[in-house]
């Protein structure tokens, strides 16, 4: 082995070891071998004739095969990262006026998330079946839970965990719902939006539950549009310990055009008064019909930063490798040190729950 690793890298290589000590030459010829004993071996080696740079390795190509090697495996375990390092993926998803077809779509973008070494997709809100009102009314309590079946399906073959948003019943109650799927197909976590809005008028139920769920070693939380807009709905499952915030939404759309700053500083706001991590899925706008929201799904850094942004119109998919050692949730704790405050704090605490 030791002969081989000189001559595939056309350098002359010296080991020793105490049953053992070797030097062999850059083309893979042992000049010195010495077994169980004491002492010391010396060889003469010629380094002017090592070619600089060695030319056999330049006729490697690296250009060809390089980016290759890095390529995840499919269906592979995505836990490729380093402990503390979590690779998320933010959809940015079109939804039709057809369930079967949306899912179809999020199953084959999970997929491309996984073989992209993603350990965690997020889609936007009503990701299942369209932020449409008409259609959600139409599909049954069974139409969701095949739709939670297939999700799960591709999760547990791919390796991967998912956090989408789907109308969903639970107890004969419909809700507007995210659902956290691990990399075994299992739903693991369940939480509805609990600010409603004019668009959830008529088919969802206000959420009563928040709190904390696992991707792997690493605690997160999620809210969905307009909860955002509710500060404690993100600082209390913080303080509490989430380091990352999945942040689902399908907001106005480019007809008003006057929000979509105020959407940006919002999301910005609520890592950095927090200190953690945030990734937004939100909806592309559709033009033709006019009808979705206005994209720009993001990944925002603990201070504020935007690492990345997708496009109005585009079906993005955001990709990147968190330190979640920077998301210290420092600015969150630090509500508690208010002595007046900190017991009011506590209570609300008490309302997050871990799963």
């Amino acid at each position: 082995m030791l002969c081989a690793r000189a001559r595939d890298n056309q350098a002359w290589l010296l080991f020793t070891h105490p049953k053992q000590t070797l030097a062999i030459s850059k083309e893979g010829e042992v000049l010195l071998d010495v077994d169980d004993e004491k002492g010391a071996g010396i060889v003469y080696t010629n380094l002017e004739k090592i070619d600089k740079p060695a030319s056999k390795l330049l006729k490697r190509r690296p250009e060809v095969f390089a980016g290759q090697l890095s390529y995840p495996i499919e269906k592979g375990n995505q836990r490729s990262s380093n402990p503390g390092q979590l690779k998320v993926a933010s959809v940015q998803l079109r939804s039709v006026h057809n369930m079967k077809e949306n899912v179809n779509h999020i199953c084959e973008l999970l997929k491309y998330c996984a073989n992209q070494g993603a350990r965690v997709a997020l889609f936007p809100e009503c990701a299942t079946s369209g932020y449409f009102t008409e259609d959600i009314l139409n599909y049954s309590e069974k139409d969701f839970l095949d739709a939670e079946k297939d999700m799960a399906a591709v999760c547990a073959e791919y390796k991967i965990y998912a956090v989408v948003g789907t109308p969903y019943f639970e107890d004969g109650v419909r809700y507007n719902m995210a659902l956290v799927i691990n990399d075994q197909g299992e739903t693991i976590y369940r939480q509805a939006k609990i600010q409603l809005v004019g668009g959830d008028t008529g088919w969802a139920a206000p959420g009563n539950r928040l709190g904390l769920f696992q991707i792997d070693d690493d605690t997160c939380s999620l809210i969905i549009c307009h909860d955002s807009r509710y500060p404690e709905l993100v600082r209390l499952p913080v303080i509490k310990g989430s380091r990352l915030v999945f942040y689902m939404s399908n907001e106005s759309g480019i007809k008003e055009e006057h929000k979509i700053d105020p959407y940006r500083a919002q999301v910005v706001a609520r890592a950095v008064e927090n200190n953690v991590y945030i990734v937004q899925a939100n909806a592309p706008q559709t033009l033709n019909p006019l009808e979705g929201s206005h994209g720009q799904s993001r990944i925002v850094a603990p201070d504020g930063t935007l690492l990345k942004e997708a496009s109005i119109l585009g079906e993005d998919v955001l990709m990147e490798v968190l330190d979640l050692g920077k998301s210290t949730g420092g600015l969150a704790k630090k509500s508690m040190r208010a002595k007046f405050l900190k017991e009011w704090w506590e209570d609300g605490l008490m309302k997050i729950e871990e799963y």
